[in-house]
């Protein structure tokens, strides 16, 4: 019992990678290539799961061919976040008006 809930909690850290690869490709940020790496790392864990609970014997076979691209997703994010860390997007500058500022009224000194 205690592998089959191991197993079932695999589930979710598997489906975990689907929105931060997701994420990960679309922020411009990171490369959009590990963000496709994290997907198919999530297909991985999810395709590891369902052959282990569905058929043990072929699972343990195809164990190893479907953790590798989910351990290289994985291990090439937290590689990419240590060396290079996120890249900083340098803030919009807001839309140039023609209008000349308005001036703020003069306040009396006391």
């Amino acid at each position: 019992m205690y592998q089959d809930g191991f197993l079932l909690s695999q589930t979710f850290f598997g489906l975990w990678l689907l929105p931060l690869g997701y994420l990960v490709a679309r922020s411009g940020l990171f490369p959009k290539a590990l963000g496709v790496l994290l997907v198919i790392g999530c297909a991985g864990h999810l395709t590891d799961v369902l052959t282990r609970l569905a058929a043990p014997g072929i699972g343990e076979a195809v164990s190893p061919f479907a953790m590798v691209p989910a351990a290289v997703a994985e291990i090439s994010f937290i590689v990419w976040l240590l060396v290079k860390g996120a890249r900083h997007r340098e803030p919009e500058a807001p839309a140039a008006d023609t209008a000349a500022p308005a001036e703020r009224p003069s306040v009396p000194e006391p």
